[in-house]
C-alpha cells in the first residue's frame, strides 16, 4: 500500500486541515500529484481563494507549469 496526503494552512502557518488516502500501487510522480490535488480540492472545499501548493517533486512542478502535460 502508499499513501498520500496534503495539509493546508492559514497564511500564519497554522494548520487547519488535512487529508490523506492510500491507494495499492502507483508511480512516486502521480503519488505526488494526488497530493497536491488533494490539497487544491481541500481548500477549494473551504472556499479558499488563493492557493500556494508547495511539493518536493520536480516532475509534477514541470507537469503544472505545460498545459496538457499532466498524465491521466
Amino acid at each position: 500500500m502508499f499513501g498520500f496526503g496534503a495539509l493546508l494552512r492559514n497564511s500564519a502557518g497554522d494548520c487547519v486541515r488535512a487529508t490523506l488516502a492510500r491507494v495499492r500501487a502507483c508511480l512516486i510522480n502521480l503519488l505526488e500529484l494526488k497530493g497536491v490535488v488533494a490539497g487544491v480540492q481541500l481548500a477549494k472545499s473551504m472556499d479558499a481563494h488563493q492557493v500556494w501548493s508547495e511539493t518536493d517533486s520536480t516532475t509534477v512542478v514541470a507537469w503544472a507549469g505545460v498545459k496538457g502535460s499532466i498524465p491521466c
